[in-house]
């Protein structure tokens, strides 16, 4: 019974895998072979380094897409043999979502002491795959079903760096190693005490009811995560922001969001949005490079004459996140991940932009297109991450501040502790992503307080967008708060404005429409004369020479 439960479940873990087109395949190719295939392995395993002999089963389902295929690792009890009608479950899961199978198998128990022979087995059976098989190293998932808790757990130690995610159930026995998985619940906090994602969920008596459905459909959306891929691929870690049809902050108006989608859980960093530049700057007729990046906070330098333009992060800067980029700039970025990076087109996809100039002809009224595949989060969807109670930790719906407090944070140099940021000049730079591993948010990401405010999708009169998170400029702890939220012209190009990006759940997760906005400003004030001269001089001159802000 338990077994059936859990290759149903599996059925809904990948249920985006297929999907999500931000999720890079790999060019390679596939194997003809179609449906099950038995296979023996002779391997050299642990501490005595002794040759033994193994074999697993493999499931290739038929048609598979081209590029990489995700792979699905089934650890149960070690001595269970994979029974017919357990079989035909897995058979009907892959089949539907396209992803591989593969069920290693033992004549006894899995050792899940310290001896290391039966991890070095199961890399053995992921190698053998990959050495005949298309798959995607970055979705390389293991699922525990009859009694194998305990070795996920002996993966989750011994294992993590091949594993982007695993999953068993809450009444199995993890063993000497549950330390290494998360007792919190990494899926609605987004860290864990290892690189994976990992998920306990909950059993259940019914034999087509999906365990924990949101939580695996979590797993599926999370790949292991790179800056920048040796291939030159930007890739971003998400993490699941749930919950959907939840109610707006009444102190705020803000953070009501009917859909499920992805987070980036980091800002986009120096490394990554390098790779953009040279993919589509070297004559950079969009502006897409500030000259201010290669001074001060910046972290990018460019060399050559148009035509020939190359970039590159500057050494010790790689991770920290981009700056002095205006509204603009973040729109054509994630145009660009949305066509599949490369020579993908800049002008449209996520958003249509028009005119081909740096400032589109259509610039009051650039709103996100349905098929958006990566995206800048809307305002609602931006505050729903920062300030969310997801967890029902406390009575009210949202907290004040994004580290989930209603306590004032604290600026500091990292890594300070929990509900610390790097903001009023405690640091006098930006910080590399992630400094603060004791300040996540409510659905784990990091560093949307301080660092870098963080441009999102809400217009004001037309042509503000929307800023919020603080940075890591003299603005105080404040700024971090749910209550402040600032404007600045959409040409303009700060030293303390980033962003990070954001993705549908599933391919058809409903995009949202930006609402117009009508709510207070920061502070919670109306617009003074000075602050529209401001605005004003900023659409005129766009740029901001000063690099030490």
């Amino acid at each position: 019974m338990l077994s059936r439960i859990w290759l149903t479940a599996m059925f809904f873990m990948f249920a985006s895998v297929s999907q999500l087109s931000v999720a890079l395949d790999s060019p390679c190719n596939t194997s003809p072979t179609q449906g099950f295939e038995a296979r023996s392995l002779t391997v050299t395993e642990g501490a005595d380094a002794q040759p033994k002999n193994g074999y697993y089963q493999l499931y290739i389902p038929t048609e598979l897409p081209s590029g990489a295929a995700p792979l699905l690792v089934i650890v149960d009890d070690g001595v269970s043999a994979l029974s017919a009608s357990d079989a035909v479950h897995l058979e009907n899961a892959a089949e539907a979502r396209k992803y591989i199978i593969a069920y290693p198998q033992r004549h006894e128990a899995w050792d899940t002491g310290d001896n290391t022979a039966d991890v070095d087995y199961i890399r053995a059976v992921v190698a053998d795959v990959e050495s005949n098989h298309c798959i995607d190293k970055r979705r390389i998932y293991s699922a525990a079903y009859v009694g194998g808790g305990a070795m996920i757990a002996r993966l989750a130690c011994d294992a993590a760096d091949i594993f982007a995610a695993m999953t068993f159930s809450e009444s199995d026995s993890v063993g000497d190693y549950g330390h290494c998985l998360d007792p919190v619940g990494a899926v609605e906090e987004g860290a864990t005490a290892t690189p994976l994602v990992l998920s306990r969920a909950a059993s259940t008596s019914h034999y087509d009811e999906p365990l924990n459905t949101q939580s695996l459909d979590f797993m599926a959306a999370n790949p292991r995560a790179a800056s920048v891929t040796s291939s030159g691929r930007v890739e971003f870690e998400w993490l699941l922001v749930g919950n959907p049809g939840n109610a707006a902050d009444i102190s705020s108006g803000y953070g009501a969001v009917d859909h499920t989608f992805l987070i980036a859980k980091y800002e986009v960093t120096n490394a990554q949005y390098a790779q953009f530049l040279n993919a589509k700057a070297v004559s950079d007729t969009l502006n897409l490079y500030s000259v201010t990046m290669s001074a001060g906070v910046g972290g990018i330098t460019r060399s050559g004459v148009p035509g020939s333009y190359s970039y590159s992060a500057m050494p010790g800067r790689e991770n920290k996140p981009v700056n002095w980029v205006s509204y603009y700039d973040v729109l054509r970025f994630t145009n660009w991940m949305h066509n599949g990076q490369g020579e993908g087109d800049t002008e449209t996809g996520a958003y249509t932009l028009e005119g081909g100039l740096a400032v589109p002809f259509n610039a009051e009224t650039v709103q996100r297109n349905a098929d958006a595949r990566v995206f800048l989060p809307t305002e609602d969807e931006w505050y729903k991450s920062a300030y969310h109670n997801a967890k029902g930790l406390k009575e009210t719906d949202y907290f004040l501040y994004p580290f989930r407090s209603d306590e004032v944070s604290s600026c500091s140099p990292p890594p300070g502790g929990e509900n610390h940021a790097n903001c009023a000049q405690a640091v006098g730079d930006v910080a590399d992503k992630g400094s603060y591993p004791e300040s996540i948010g409510p659905y784990g990401t990091f560093d949307q307080g301080g660092n870098v405010w963080e441009w999102s999708v809400g217009l004001v009169a037309g042509v503000l967008p929307v800023m919020r998170g603080g940075g890591y400029d003299v603005t105080g702890p404040d700024s971090l708060a749910s209550s402040w939220r600032d404007q600045w012209a959409a040409s303009g190009e700060f030293s303390f404005t980033g962003f990070r990006v954001a993705a549908p759940a599933t391919a058809d997760a409903p995009a949202a429409t930006p609402k117009p906005v009508a709510k207070s400003s920061s502070g919670g004030g109306s617009f003074s004369p000075l602050f529209l001269l401001m605005v004003l001089l900023l659409l005129v001159f766009g740029r901001r020479p000063d690099s030490t802000l």
